[in-house]
């Protein structure tokens, strides 16, 4: 493990398989028939028998998007995952190398990893259908996590399917209360929804409530909480949520503005959005990259941190995580932004970000 890590990311490394060209549109794929699925490699008509369905496979995995995002930023980034032995295992994991995340935290496992295919409808927004309930990323055992009372990071991020999916669910759940009670490192938690990889709808909900109780910092998006709480409004979510343990909820809201809200009922507005939109894959996962990277910047990753901020520090925050966002949906799949594309941006002059990011 390095000592240089000043931000832990916790939870999967899937492959991301999108449907390409006509194919990416769930609402057409799914009335077509059969026989028509089948397409070459270059999207034209051609025979059954010598025809394929047309992916684009990229690394992808919210903690993982994260873990890159912050990378690319200039964060000091670790990523604890179950990382796969398989073909397929070894590409993705290059792919954390490569791009500067530290993998010292995470484990070997014999299983395969997870893979998702990725659809999109004519507006680029992408829905998931998860393959491989038995795969590497959903087993942790609690031995498998780094000690929490040795924990030498600032901030702990985590989200997403591995604290949702059994097995390994309630080890990550009981490792982040353990991380939260020492008191010193800031917990960071996007339940990042995805229903088709998840069963019961109520048990999920129940833990990622708990979950929320037990982090400083929340990001969640409104489409989230629609699936969560499909009779109660978004705004109303958060509010309750912020009172349940968080120092800030941030309610992310698509093309409108982000919404940070603070347990004294008092809420920031965020920028509105710009830019074009290839696709939504990564996005959120990019925003809380942004965020990240951002109080990494501000010396605001620690218990206490985010409490200290003034309504224009936060804003200055969410139009950073925005700006990051807007840029990894200008282009195809989760790919987000390195930190000289949004070097204009209001980053915070206290210090140089390469020295907070070494620490």
């Amino acid at each position: 493990m390095s000592e240089r890590v000043a931000l832990l990311v916790v939870g999967e490394l899937i492959a991301d398989a999108v449907l390409d060209g006509e194919d990416s549109d769930s609402s057409s794929l799914a009335s077509r028939d059969p026989t028509d699925l089948r397409r070459s490699a270059t999207g034209t008509s051609a025979s059954t028998s010598n025809d394929a369905l047309v992916l684009r496979v990229r690394p992808g995995g919210s903690p993982a998007n994260v873990a890159v995002g912050l990378a690319r930023l200039g964060v000091a980034v670790g990523f604890a995952g179950r990382l796969s032995l398989s073909s397929l295992g070894r590409w993705l994991n290059s792919y954390l190398t490569k791009n500067g995340v530290d993998l010292g935290f995470s484990v070997s496992a014999s299983e395969a990893p997870t893979l998702a295919i990725v659809a999109l409808n004519a507006e680029g927004i992408a829905s998931y259908d998860f393959y491989g309930r038995d795969t590497a990323d959903w087993q942790w055992r609690r031995e498998e996590l780094p000690p929490a009372d040795r924990l030498s990071v600032k901030a702990v991020h985590t989200g997403s399917l591995a604290v949702a999916a059994a097995p390994g669910a309630e080890a990550l759940a009981s490792w982040i209360r353990e991380v939260r009670a020492r008191g010193s490192v800031l917990v960071s938690y996007d339940p990042n929804v995805r229903p088709s990889r998840i069963a019961d709808t109520s048990a999920f909900t129940d833990r990622a409530r708990s979950l929320v109780g037990q982090s400083h910092l929340v990001k969640v998006s409104e489409g989230d909480l629609a699936l969560m709480y499909p009779e109660d409004d978004a705004i109303a979510v958060a509010r309750s949520w912020v009172r349940n343990g968080p120092e800030i909820v941030v309610l992310t809201r698509g093309p409108r503005e982000a919404l940070a809200f603070r347990p004294d009922g008092s809420c920031v507005v965020g920028p509105k959005p710009s830019g074009p939109v290839v696709d939504t894959v990564g996005a959120g996962d990019a925003f809380s990259a942004g965020l990240l990277a951002w109080l990494a910047e501000a010396d605001a990753l620690h218990p206490g941190g985010l409490m200290a901020l003034g309504p224009e520090a936060l804003r200055c925050a969410l139009d950073i995580a925005g700006r990051v966002a807007s840029a990894n949906c200008a282009r195809f799949g989760s790919d987000p932004p390195h930190r000289q594309e949004v070097s204009d941006g209001p980053w915070p002059a206290v210090t140089d970000h390469r020295e907070v990011s070494s620490t």
